[in-house]
């Protein structure tokens, strides 16, 4: 009996010793990160983090790079959609410790959602050929290429189809140049001929380009034309109505009224006055300020000159008034306005051009003198 207990004893103590040996193995940190993995319990997971030592975190992140990559590759082999996949990697990279490095998830992460982009472009490419949209297919197969590759299927596409492509954007170029939009044109050309180097592409080129060319000159002479002052020129801005009358180089500046005594602007000795004269009235409910001229400018020549005086002399006045930045007229106040730039008297013996341009109210003037 005593040896029969003495059995029992130690076959009690062996059991023990391989239970509490089995508690150790099985349920330690690693273990019950594995367990918590399995219910998705992503939280728990990273409290366990916190006494988990070195090694069974090495082990843990090895164990979540498979499964990592067996998601991969079910995705991959099409057993499994996007969304599934895309599930199961949000739950693996959850299930990480904070600090990620060295580990594979990131990679096999991007693949899959590269793949997935890949097949979305692919399916819309091949619904725009169908559809014989062969420009928007063209633009998808191309994004299927970017991201891999080695797509042969795609890259035999890109190739059957840019000379339809081609031939889709030389039907649009004509459509703009039939609607007088030749920088349009020539733009949509240009893509035709990166596809299919046709003679009647390049022919075409050459049309649109004389046609841009002309068009673009006629545009800045139009441009032109609307900023040059030309007698009786009207300009309004939201208080003031003026009325370019004409310039000339004097030697003074009179007032609207002379057939008395009167007061003028004389010019410096050596100098002469271009004078631009114009009637202004204040069209407004509100006295209106008139010192409206900026960013002037003058050539004459090979000379420059970027300043200008102005004056203002009322209906009948017999003076003549410089302008200051407090200027300002009532209400239905006429007056005679003077632009005035002070330049060599040489100016007067020569026939060369004197061009100045000016703005009021953001409004581009030009004059042509001589």
């Amino acid at each position: 009996n005593r040896r029969k207990i003495s059995i029992i004893s130690a076959i009690t103590c062996v059991l023990f010793v391989m239970l509490v040996l089995g508690i150790c193995i099985f349920n330690n940190d690693y273990r019950r990160a594995i367990r918590c993995y399995k219910e998705a319990k992503t939280e728990k997971i990273q409290s366990l983090y916190e006494d988990m030592g070195a090694k069974d975190e090495m082990k843990m992140c090895n164990y979540l790079d498979k499964k990592a990559q067996s998601v991969h590759d079910d995705f991959f082999d099409s057993k499994i959609d996007y969304q599934t996949a895309s599930d199961k990697l949000q739950t693996i990279r959850q299930s990480y410790p904070a600090d990620m490095s060295g580990t594979a998830f990131t990679n096999l992460n991007k693949e899959v959602t590269d793949l997935n982009e890949s097949r979305i472009n692919y399916s819309q490419a091949e619904s725009s050929y169908t559809d014989s949209d062969y420009e928007k297919a063209y633009n998808f197969y191309d994004k299927v290429i970017a991201i891999d590759p080695e797509y042969q299927q795609a890259q035999d596409k890109i190739t059957e189809i840019r000379p339809m492509v081609a031939k889709q954007y030389y039907e649009k170029a004509k459509s703009s140049f039939d609607n007088h939009d030749y920088t349009l044109a020539l733009s949509r050309i240009n893509s035709a001929l990166e596809m299919d180097d046709q003679t009647e592409y390049s022919e075409f080129k050459d049309q649109c380009t004389q046609a841009k060319e002309k068009n673009d000159q006629e545009q800045e002479e139009k441009e032109r034309a609307e900023k040059l002052l030309t007698e009786g020129k009207e300009i309004k801005t939201s208080k003031l109505d003026l009325v370019y009358q004409g310039a000339s180089l004097t030697d003074r500046i009179l007032p609207s009224n002379t057939n008395s005594a009167y007061v003028y602007q004389k010019c410096p000795e050596d100098s002469i006055f271009l004078d631009m004269v114009f009637t202004l009235k204040n069209t407004s409910d509100y006295n209106a300020g008139i010192d409206i001229v900026k960013d002037f400018s003058t050539s004459y020549g090979t000379k420059k000159y970027s300043q200008c005086n102005t004056y203002y002399s009322e209906s009948g006045s017999t003076t003549v008034s410089y302008i200051f930045n407090s200027t300002s007229i009532v209400p239905l106040k006429e007056v005679t306005y003077h632009i005035v730039v002070q330049l060599p008297y040489e100016a007067t013996a020569t026939t060369d051009s004197i061009n100045v341009s000016f703005k009021i109210d953001n409004q581009e003037q030009l004059l042509e003198f001589r």
